[in-house]
Formats: structure tokens, sequence, C-alpha cells
């Protein structure tokens, strides 16, 4: 007999991770299918502040804060010919009133993240064909 799931994930990677978590945690049947095995290689990645709501959402930012990340105060950004340049605070932000976001390495990231999904209650499947 064919398992029933109220919802199917593909992809374990941030947005498949965040998806299960909410969902599960919702009292849903979820499962994910990831056809790598994490940890796995992926690009680094330099997070917003306004993500750590929905990292404390999901029930994640705990273990998040606990890994190590580099924390983030601000951004700046600069054309390649610099004839501009923009320099963000983020406790000076006008849409959210978080101060700070996290630099991440990705694979440990989006690990935690899967990790965070399973323990939520989604069923993950890794390493599929």
């Amino acid at each position: 007999m064919a398992e029933r799931y109220d919802a199917l994930v593909i992809g374990g990677g941030p947005g498949g991770s965040a998806a299960a978590s909410l969902l599960a945690r919702a009292g849903k049947r979820v499962l994910v299918l990831e056809k790598e095995h994490f940890p796995r290689f992926h690009i680094g990645e330099s997070l917003l502040p306004y993500n750590r709501r929905l990292f404390k959402e999901m029930g994640v930012l705990s273990t998040l804060e606990a890994a190590g990340f580099p924390k983030k105060f601000g951004a700046q950004f600069h054309l390649g010919n610099a004839s501009k340049a923009l320099k963000l605070v983020f406790r000076n932000g006008c849409f959210t009133r978080e101060t700070e976001a996290f630099q991440v390495e990705r694979s440990i990231f989006d690990d935690l993240l899967l990790k965070h999904s399973r323990a939520s209650g989604a069923e993950v499947r890794e390493g599929g064909p």
C-alpha cells in the first residue's frame, strides 16, 4: 500500500527545507525528495536580516546561532567601475527591525536546515535516482 502525504517537497535546499519544516510543524505529513546527499558543496551565501524572523518561525534560529556563522551588521555594494557605491547599516533599515544577519557556508547551512526539517517531522529521502 502506498504511503500518503499532505505535501511533497522536491529539493532539500533552503526553500524546500523551510517549506517542509513549516508544513511539518503545522501537523502536515511531508515528504522531501533530495537527489544529493547532504552536506553537499554549494557556493556560499550572504543572508539578509529579515531571514531571522523566518528562522525563528521555523524554530531553527537557535541552531543557526549556535553554528558559529559570522554575524553581519551591514553590507556594501560597488559598481565595477567604482562610479557608485551603496552602504547599508542593518540597524538603520526601513524594512526590518533585525540588526544582524549571517554569512553562511552553504554546505553546513543547508545541512542544518534539512536536519531541522527531519527533526520537525518531515520524512526526508536523500540520494534519489
